[in-house]
């Protein structure tokens, strides 16, 4: 398997974790949505905004661009209503599927120099800073099935072996 089909497919797992995490949440009243359950930012939305946050800044990264926004903090709020988040979650999440499908291997194996949020400059490939962003979706949203397990809601799997229709390894 190429690293660049490795990569289409772990980010469309990540694109269909986030469909399959925004569908369970339908049976979660606004109350329950948006109220302080503990998790490193508060609630399920802020989890969400953060993780919109974070796939929004390495997505410019990436591209080696300044995001359209002056980051306030890893807490910051980017949509303040769920349907607006799950639009522009579903979205980031395709721009970076179109990133990994239009990039050839030698752009994924380059390596970039870029200063995360707390200013730390780091130099990683592209392919590993791609496996970066998806690993963030993963634990973030493991943390709101957490959330739901305790709400005594029920989910769709997020294990890998449980999405079809992913490339073809070549």
């Amino acid at each position: 398997m190429t690293i660049k089909n490795h990569l289409l497919g772990l980010v469309q797992v990540h694109q269909q974790a986030y469909a399959r995490i925004f569908s369970a949440l339908e049976a979660v009243s606004d109350t329950d949505y948006f109220a302080d359950k503990r998790l490193f930012f508060s609630s399920i939305h802020g989890t969400l905004n953060h993780c919109l946050l974070v796939d929004t800044l390495w997505y410019f990264r990436l591209l080696q661009q300044r995001p359209p926004f002056t980051m306030t903090g890893l807490d910051m709020t980017l949509h303040d209503t769920r349907e607006a988040l799950q639009v522009a979650l579903s979205r980031q999440a395709e721009k970076l599927f179109s990133f990994v499908g239009h990039s050839e291997d030698t752009v994924l194996n380059k390596t970039l120099i870029v200063k995360t949020s707390s200013g730390m400059e780091i130099h990683h490939p592209v392919s590993w800073l791609v496996a970066t962003v998806v690993n963030h979706g993963t634990h973030h949203r493991g943390q709101i099935t957490a959330v739901l397990t305790q709400m005594g809601l029920t989910f769709p799997a997020l294990d890998l072996p449980f999405y079809e229709n992913l490339p073809p390894a070549q």
